[in-house]
This record gives structure tokens, C-alpha cells and sequence, in this order.
């Protein structure tokens, strides 16, 4: 499940860490049309929970749990330009 996330992470313009954990720590492409903390409102309004640190080391990035697939699933189809 966490190389299937990290994957379509990756698809999305994701930098995502390595990882051996049960999250991702991702750095939000540069393209963006948001911010880390828009786009943690974005998804929590949509019912996708992941974490935001308004921290200056990492202001721009999400940690994201894995997921069951189809949690996975649900989160990657919320992303700004999913089909």
C-alpha cells in the first residue's frame, strides 16, 4: 500500500521522502495552484484527513498516513488536476 501511495504521489508532482513508516512525509510540487495548508483544507473539507506542520522546516509539505487501498485510492482522486 505505502509504494502504491508513494507512486501515485509521485504521478501527482509529489517529492516524497523514503520511507519504512505507516506515512509519507510529501513535499507539495512548485506548480501547485496551493499551498500545503490549502491544499490540507482542501482535502479536509473533502473528508481526507492528512497533517499539516505550520512550521518553517515544513511549511510545504503533508503527512500523509497509509491508507487501505481504497482510502489510498480516495485521497489521490481528491488532489487538485485528478481525473
Amino acid at each position: 500500500a505505502r509504494r502504491t501511495l508513494r507512486e501515485g504521489l509521485l504521478e501527482h508532482g509529489f517529492r516524497v521522502s523514503a520511507s519504512q513508516t505507516n506515512f509519507l512525509l510529501t513535499e507539495v510540487p512548485a506548480t501547485s495552484p496551493c499551498s500545503a495548508k490549502q491544499l490540507y483544507d482542501a482535502l479536509k473539507t473533502r473528508g481526507v484527513l492528512v497533517r499539516h506542520f505550520d512550521t518553517p522546516v515544513l511549511r510545504d509539505t503533508l503527512r500523509i498516513t497509509v491508507g487501505t487501498a481504497e482510502e489510498n485510492a480516495a485521497l489521490l482522486a481528491a488532489l487538485p488536476g485528478a481525473p
